[in-house]
């Protein structure tokens, strides 16, 4: 249970940085 919960928050947080990491792209490109 620990270990899926784990799963998921690392899950989370490699989606937030990659939604930061477009982003900055974006800014940068535009």
């Amino acid at each position: 249970m620990c270990a899926i919960g784990d799963y998921n928050k690392n899950l989370l947080h490699i989606s937030v940085y990659f939604y930061i990491l477009k982003k900055c792209y974006y800014i940068h490109v535009m």
